[in-house]
């Protein structure tokens, strides 16, 4: 069980242990942390996992409590973000056709603080526990990223932009997205937003979006998807994927 979230109901157990309790699994659990791109860390992760022999199912999640981190006072932040959860099983097969994660490590544009339990061995950093991001230049990151890894996967994969069903982004802002799909030559029945109804909800935002699309109708089996995120830490990924 591999679970993305940037924080669980605790420090420890992780969410993943939790969830393998709850469900009666005989399986290694772990939690992990890339943002909002943590879905995509984690369907890596569990591709592997899968190819290598490791492992034979991986039940890959995306959960957050964005509410957690909004400074409420600020309204230009917290009505853009949600609370979420979403999962999906990866076996072995030939339906996850390119995958590529990427990672810059920035502690200034996009900042999520924490809070520390006082220690007499050490001065602890003073860290704004509130979700903090310089928009502008996230944004010029964003598009950038977003272009650059759905090319290099679409290649990859060997598909082009008509023989995709859906672009399924992280539900982040509809503006980065709609001048990506702009410039990579997509429909705008092709891109997938659901962010008006769900907000920002980190990583559990893409298999919210897949779900919905599955529960409406809107995707089948053999249709290719791609999916793409950008997120804190600075985090990005990308996927072509065959349902």
């Amino acid at each position: 069980i591999l679970c993305s979230t940037m924080k669980g109901d605790y420090a420890c157990p992780s969410l993943a242990c939790l969830v393998q309790k709850d469900i009666g699994a005989d399986c290694p659990a772990v939690d992990l942390n890339a943002a909002c791109s943590g879905f995509l860390y984690a369907l890596d992760q569990a591709d592997a996992y899968v190819g290598s022999g490791k492992a034979e199912t991986v039940l890959v999640i995306g959960a957050e409590m964005m509410t957690r981190y909004l400074d409420w006072t600020d309204r230009g932040t917290c009505v853009l973000f949600g609370d979420g959860a979403g999962a999906v099983i990866l076996r072995k097969g030939d339906g996850l056709k390119s995958i590529k994660i990427t990672a810059k490590g920035d502690d200034q544009l996009l900042v999520i603080g924490n809070t520390f339990c006082p220690s007499p061995y050490g001065k602890q950093p003073e860290l704004d526990p509130h979700f903090r991001m310089k928009g502008g230049e996230v944004f010029k990151f964003a598009v950038t990223s977003v272009l650059r890894d759905v090319k290099e996967v679409m290649k990859a994969a060997g598909v082009k932009v008509e023989d995709v069903k859906m672009l399924i982004p992280h539900q982040a802002n509809l503006r980065v997205f709609q001048a990506a799909k702009e410039k990579l030559g997509f429909r705008d029945d092709q891109l997938a937003m659901g962010i008006d109804h769900y907000g920002n909800t980190s990583s559990a935002s893409i298999p919210l979006m897949l779900d919905e699309l599955m529960e409406e109708g809107k995707l089948e089996e053999g249709d290719i998807i791609v999916l793409t995120a950008f997120g804190g830490g600075l985090t990005t990924g990308a996927s072509v994927i065959k349902l």
